[in-house]
C-alpha cells in the first residue's frame, strides 16, 4: 500500500491499553475492530524494540495483527512466530530482519479508524483519525450499561429533565433585564 506520513494508533499502544469502564474486573485485553489501517514510517530504533519486547502480550499482538489484515497487509513477508521467547532470543542476538519486522508491527502499523472493545461489557470505543475515544458516553441509554451507571451525562438536559422554574428565578430575571 501507499505509505503516508500520517498518525494512527500503534499496535504497541493497543497492547498496553485497558478498558476505562469502572467497576469491572476484566479490563484487558481490548478487542480490536479495524475499519482502516495504514503504515506510518517511524525512525528505526532497535534499542527501543528490545526494551519493550519483554512487556508485549504476545497473543494480544498476534490478534491485533490479524485484525489489521494479517502480516501481508502491513508488509511483513512471513507469519510472525507464535513463541515470544523465540522472538526475544532472536532479537537479543541481533537478528536484524526480525528486529525490523517487530519495528514494523509495533510502531509503523497503525489503526486509523475502528473500535476498541471492552472484554467484559463489549462496549465499543471509537478510534477516529487514529485516536481512541474513551470519554464517557453522551447518551443516557448508554450510561445505563454496566460500568457507566454513575457517570454524568455530557448532554444538556432535555426540557422534560430541567428543574421546574420558581417564582424567585423569574423575579431575578426580571430585575436583570430592567437594569
Amino acid at each position: 500500500g501507499v505509505q503516508r506520513l500520517r498518525g494512527g494508533m500503534k499496535l504497541f499502544t493497543h497492547n498496553i491499553l485497558e478498558s476505562p469502564v469502572h467497576e469491572i474486573e476484566v479490563k484487558y485485553p481490548l478487542g480490536l475492530e479495524v475499519i482502516e489501517a495504514d503504515i506510518c514510517l517511524a525512525d528505526y530504533n532497535p534499542e527501543f524494540i528490545l526494551s519493550v519486547l519483554p512487556r508485549i502480550e504476545w497473543p494480544v499482538l498476534l490478534s491485533a495483527v490479524k485484525a489489521i489484515g494479517g502480516e501481508a497487509a502491513i508488509g511483513v513477508d512471513e507469519p510472525l512466530p507464535t513463541d515470544p521467547s523465540d522472538i526475544f532470543r532472536r532479537c537479543e542476538a541481533g537478528e536484524e530482519g526480525l528486529l525490523r519486522v517487530m519495528h514494523r508491527v509495533l510502531l509503523e502499523a497503525r489503526v486509523l479508524e475502528g473500535h476498541l472493545v471492552c472484554p467484559t461489557t463489549k462496549r465499543r470505543f471509537r478510534i477516529h483519525d487514529g485516536i481512541p475515544n474513551f470519554l464517557p458516553p453522551r447518551s443516557a441509554q448508554v450510561q445505563q450499561t454496566p460500568g457507566w451507571e454513575n457517570q454524568p451525562s455530557l448532554d444538556p438536559p432535555r426540557d422534560d429533565e430541567k428543574p421546574p422554574r420558581t417564582d424567585e428565578m423569574q423575579d431575578d430575571e426580571d430585575e436583570n433585564s430592567s437594569t
